[in-house]
C-alpha cells in the first residue's frame, strides 16, 4: 500500500481518503468515521480564543501523536484507503482547531496538508473569492 497521508478539511469542503470527524458535533449527513480524542470539549467553544487554544493544547499534550496516527491509519486501512481527511466545520480561511492538530502532528514529524491547498477550492469557494476580488461600485 502507498504511504499513509494526512489531510485536513471541513465538512462542506473537498476530501481526500477517508473522512474522519474531529469535532464534537457531527453533521447528520456525515458518513465517515469519528475520532473524538482530537475534538475540543463543547464548553471550550464558549471561552475566549486565547483560553481555548491553551485548553486545546492541554488535550493534545495528553495524547501520543504516533499512537494517534497509527489509529487513523488503521481506520483508513479498514476502508481500503491510504489517507485521511481530518474534518471540522470551519473553512480553511477561518481559525479551526484542526490547524492546531496539523501543527502538533507536523512537530512530531508527520506531513499534514489542507485539502484546498492540494486540489484547490470548491466551486462555491471560488465564486465567493471572485465576488470579493470584484469589489463594488460603491467602494
Amino acid at each position: 500500500m502507498e504511504t499513509f497521508k494526512i489531510y485536513t478539511s471541513y465538512y462542506a469542503g473537498k476530501k481526500i481518503g477517508l473522512p474522519v470527524s474531529i469535532s464534537r458535533g457531527i453533521p447528520r449527513y456525515f458518513q465517515g468515521k469519528s475520532y473524538q480524542e482530537l475534538a475540543p470539549y463543547s464548553y471550550m467553544l464558549k471561552i475566549p480564543l486565547n483560553e481555548y487554544k491553551v485548553k486545546f493544547q492541554e488535550i493534545l499534550s495528553k495524547l501520543d501523536p504516533h499512537e494517534v496516527v497509527q489509529h487513523l491509519k488503521g481506520l483508513a486501512e479498514q476502508e481500503g484507503q491510504n489517507a485521511v481527511s481530518l474534518l471540522c466545520y470551519e473553512k480553511p480561511s477561518d481559525y479551526c482547531h484542526r490547524q492546531d492538530v496539523a501543527a502538533w502532528l507536523r512537530k512530531a514529524g508527520y506531513e499534514v496538508e489542507e485539502v484546498a491547498d492540494v486540489i484547490g477550492p470548491t466551486p462555491t469557494e471560488k465564486k465567493k473569492e471572485a465576488k470579493k476580488s470584484q469589489g463594488s461600485l460603491f467602494d
